[in-house]
């Protein structure tokens, strides 16, 4: 039957369609928002694709990928990651799929209506004054050299990578 559709689309001066691989496909996406698209952050979504591929399996037949095998990938996912980083890649693999369908390689894109909690939003909790006396009077007998980090972040608010980073100089 494939076959026959095939014949028949070429004999109304259709393309015949290409059946790739989803390892396939994966390759020439990522070469896709590398260089067509100029994508930032390409290297964040070769990632999300590599490990959904690898999940999968690269020689399955790209049109044979199915919401089930999408749902049970970022289901695996959910052990490892937050929410957040789970979310970032039913996104990733969602704008592959939709890609291929502009390119002619889909029907339908597997992962219409998959969706993926945000988890919890709850906020931080901050150290009360008393809190803060006790561990800055711990650090000062226990870590000393911690206690100069600890007392640059808590009267900066700076994060640990900025105050890493700070020179006398400036």
């Amino acid at each position: 039957k494939i076959f026959d559709a095939e014949c028949e689309a070429i004999k109304r001066g259709e393309k015949p369609r290409l059946k790739l691989t989803l390892g396939e496909y994966a390759e020439q996406y990522v070469v896709y928002i590398k260089d067509e698209a100029r994508l930032i952050g390409w290297k964040t979504m070769r990632g999300s694709i590599r490990a959904f591929v690898e999940h999968i399996g690269s020689q399955v037949p790209l049109h044979e990928v199915k919401r089930p095998q999408i749902e049970d990938f970022l289901e695996s996912r959910r052990r490892d990651l937050r929410p957040a980083t789970i979310k970032g890649n039913l996104r990733d693999v969602r704008r592959m799929f939709n890609v291929g369908i502009q390119k002619g390689h889909l029907d339908l894109n597997p992962t219409v209506g998959i969706r993926v909690d945000k988890g919890s939003t709850e906020e931080p909790r901050i150290p009360t004054n008393e809190e803060l006396k006790r561990l800055m009077e711990y650090l000062q007998v226990r870590r000393p050299w911690l206690n100069e980090i600890a007392t640059i972040l808590l009267y900066t608010g700076a994060r640990v990578s900025a105050a890493r980073g700070m020179e006398w100089a400036r």
